[in-house]
């Protein structure tokens, strides 16, 4: 088994890294495919008696694509399809961990994405990573009412689904409408649930509050930014080429839309390693 982990944040959003590069497919189907696998994901997410985090990311080999993949799980045990703040995090780990060379191309659910692991020249340099995603889809516009709150938000898809909303709300409000959009039965996989707004002092800045699917209120969803980035370009509300800021409670990410594509632009933080007790068996 192993046991060896560590855990990195994206924008408040926090993850635990499993190393399996170099395991045989085999050795991760035994675990992927126990009957405990996801008690195990709970239990180690949880925040006072586990490691703590918003989900556990295994990084393996793909021999078809030539490339690393990600497999997600989220806090719930569930598992996802595309976690951006989570690939943020993997790439600065192969690049500085691995020695793996930058720019480099992850696979994370149907996706591939380029990821550019950079040294900022900031007075507190950081390693910014800038990914590189093909377009999002809208799928359509869809009218929601539950309990007398209309909501007229989009469907866009990223790999995973998102229903976003042009609208300011607060936290509160999110909380309690935050799991009813989610498990509405128009998503019946769920849905990560966006609200967006534009700052009303700075015309480059949008505000981006996220229940995430399988993990509720979050720090941060790049993959939300990114959907909400592509939605605000294919709704000409920004052009191409013009990069603006999107802050959510855990920080801010930077995005842009250029040839048809999605870029964000952010950092990773590398929080503690460590190894799993041995009484934690993952099967």
């Amino acid at each position: 088994m192993m046991r060896d982990f560590i855990k990195y944040h994206s924008l408040g959003n926090d993850f635990i890294l499993m190393d399996w590069l170099k395991k045989p497919d085999s050795y991760l189907q035994t675990i992927l495919q126990s009957a405990g696998w996801q008690s195990w994901v709970r239990s180690v997410c949880m925040q006072h008696t586990g490691v703590g985090a918003d989900g556990v990311l295994i990084i393996r080999g793909n021999i078809e694509a030539g490339s690393p993949e990600v497999l997600v799980y989220n806090a719930d045990g569930s598992q996802g399809l595309v976690c951006l703040n989570g690939l943020r995090a993997v790439a600065q780990f192969l690049v500085t961990r691995r020695n793996l060379s930058s720019p480099l191309t992850i696979k994370m659910g149907d996706r591939n994405f380029v990821c550019d692991v950079t040294v900022s020249h900031e007075a507190n340099p950081v390693r910014l990573v800038t990914m590189e995603m093909e377009q999002a889809v809208v799928r359509e516009q869809l009218a929601i009412e539950i309990n007398d709150e209309k909501f007229n938000g989009y469907s866009v898809s990223i790999g995973n689904p998102h229903y976003i909303n042009i609208r300011s709300v607060d936290v509160p409000f999110l909380r309690t409408y935050g799991p009813l959009l989610e498990s509405y039965h128009a998503f019946p996989l769920r849905t990560n649930v966006e609200f967006i707004w534009q700052d009303c002092h700075r015309e480059d800045l949008y505000h981006l509050l996220v229940y995430e699917r399988g993990c509720g209120l979050t720090n941060a969803c790049s993959s939300g930014a990114a959907a909400t980035l592509w939605l605000l370009f294919e709704r000409n509300v920004i052009s191409a080429g013009v990069k603006i800021e999107i802050a959510m409670p855990g920080g801010s990410v930077f995005g842009w839309v250029q040839d048809n594509k999605i870029y964000l632009q952010a950092h990773a933080v590398e929080v503690f390693s460590g190894s799993f007790a041995q009484d934690q068996k993952l099967h």
